[in-house]
């Protein structure tokens, strides 16, 4: 229902009911990522409350925008329009075509992959938003990041095993400190 919601109206109207059909048991839907060096950096920031200390603090996210590069007149990561152009010609290939005008992107921190914003680091410090090999960042020992967000940078592909593989490791380390 949600590809044929996003049909153009013409296609929509019952005379045109039976090249409709045809096109969506014909249609595959694609979802891609580009990997987060390549995609805009966001910056967090954390403000501590002077009243409280001990308290988490509020978390800020800004987003570092995209580059000059423009696809339809919108600024885009430096790469896409470069992926876009390597699809094209794959396309004859694989018997895909991609329809780029439909094509839609996200800002960063707008993704199911995000991650790097705190990396393992061999001596993390308190000035950085580094972690050490525990995923601890150096105000809050008793706090473990265990997400991508401590790798230092997320691939395209899916890293789900990578994340879970690392979170059990960290976890395995953190019980053997208290044992």
């Amino acid at each position: 229902q949600a590809y044929y919601d996003a049909l153009p109206g013409f296609l929509k109207h019952r005379a045109a009911a039976f090249a409709t059909d045809r096109l969506l048991s014909r249609l595959t839907v694609g979802l891609g990522y580009l990997p987060s060096w390549a995609s805009p950096k966001i910056r967090v920031s954390a403000q501590l409350s002077a009243a409280a200390p001990d308290e988490l603090p509020q978390i800020t996210l800004t987003s570092e925008g995209f580059s000059e590069a423009k696809v339809r007149g919108k600024c885009v990561p430096p790469m896409l329009p470069d992926v876009i152009s390597r699809i094209r010609r794959a396309a004859p290939y694989l018997d895909l075509w991609p329809v780029t005008p439909r094509m839609l992107w996200s800002g960063g921190a707008k993704s199911y992959h995000f991650g790097g914003s705190f990396p393992h680091a061999n001596e993390p410090d308190s000035g950085s938003a580094t972690t050490d090999r525990l995923g601890r960042l150096a105000r809050w020992d008793r706090i473990h990041l265990i997400d991508g967000s401590v790798f230092p940078n997320v691939p395209a592909t899916t890293f789900t095993l990578t994340v879970m593989a690392n979170s059990h490791r960290i976890a395995r380390e953190a019980m053997q400190l208290t044992a």
